[in-house]
Order: C-alpha cells, then sequence, then structure tokens
C-alpha cells in the first residue's frame, strides 16, 4: 500500500513540474535574425558579396513576435522591409532545454512545419537555428522574453484573416 502510494505522489509531482515547465515559457517574445558566423566571404567575389552584404541587410529589417500561450499553442508575427507581413500558428513541446514549435498556419493557409530552438536555462531565451544553402552561413533567429503570461502584445486581430486566439 505505501509502495503505491508513493508511486502516486511522484507521478503528481512529476505532472506538477512538468506543468510548471510548460507555464515557464508562456509570455511574449520578441526575436530578431542574424547570420551565423562563416568564413564563406573569404571565397566569395565582388557580386556574391554584395549578395550576402544585401542578405544582412535585409535581415536587420526583420521582426518577430511570439506569444507563447499556455496550453502549448503559439502565435507569430513577422515583418520585414520588402516583405508581406507574415502570421503563424501552431503548437509547441518544451522538453529539457530544447523547445519544438509544430507550425500548423501560415497567413491562414495549412503548413506542417516544424522549428526546434534552444533555450536557455532562466527559460528568458530561446535560439532558432535555420539551416543554410550549402556553402552559405546559417541564418539564426533569437527571441528574448519580454513579459510573462499571455498573451499581452499579440490580439487575435493583429494575426490576420481567420487567425483566433486558442
Amino acid at each position: 500500500m505505501k509502495i503505491s502510494r508513493m508511486k502516486t505522489v511522484s507521478l503528481f509531482a512529476i505532472l506538477a513540474l512538468a506543468t510548471c515547465a510548460q507555464a515557464d515559457v508562456a509570455g511574449s517574445w520578441r526575436g530578431t535574425a542574424v547570420l551565423g558566423a562563416s568564413t564563406i566571404a573569404q571565397q566569395m567575389d565582388g557580386d556574391q558579396l554584395l549578395k550576402l552584404q544585401a542578405s544582412k541587410n535585409f535581415l536587420k529589417t526583420l521582426a518577430y513576435e511570439m506569444e507563447i500561450l499556455p496550453g502549448n499553442n503559439f502565435m507569430s508575427i513577422a515583418t520585414g522591409a520588402s516583405m508581406p507581413r507574415k502570421t503563424g500558428k501552431g503548437s509547441y513541446a518544451l522538453e529539457g532545454n530544447k523547445i519544438t514549435f509544430k507550425v500548423a498556419e501560415e497567413n491562414g493557409v495549412k503548413v506542417n512545419r516544424e522549428l526546434v530552438g534552444e533555450l536557455n536555462p532562466e527559460q528568458t531565451k530561446f535560439t532558432i537555428t535555420i539551416p543554410s544553402k550549402p556553402g552559405l552561413p546559417v541564418t539564426k533567429i533569437i527571441f528574448v522574453k519580454i513579459s510573462t503570461g499571455g498573451p499581452a502584445g499579440l490580439a487575435p486581430s493583429s494575426m490576420g484573416p481567420g487567425t483566433k486566439k486558442g
């Protein structure tokens, strides 16, 4: 009898910890994109260097906002110069310091895409690394938590047509 009671208490403790861990990431996040380190520029000619610099300049204009909601859902908005606003929503899973976003919808269109980020121990920053084309540096999107709870910044109406909270 004591063994089953201990198992029950342990199970509730594990479930409580898992719930707290999920809740800690809930809130508003802001992201910026950067090119990862690379020595590729040393191998480029003038035209290729101009294209690389244009890519760097474009990345500087990108802004990302994300609401990570309790209940394992998220909403996001990406904006930038010379690109239409892009909205997304889906679910997420947290396992250790890995946060996996399953994007189910972009601009109201169903998609099936997965992005994986690495979360810092304080759960105040995570980095998603976007694979690059061969020979080019990777792009990293670095998100910083700007408020807890949620949703604080992204209203469902700001997410685009047909987007509802939850």
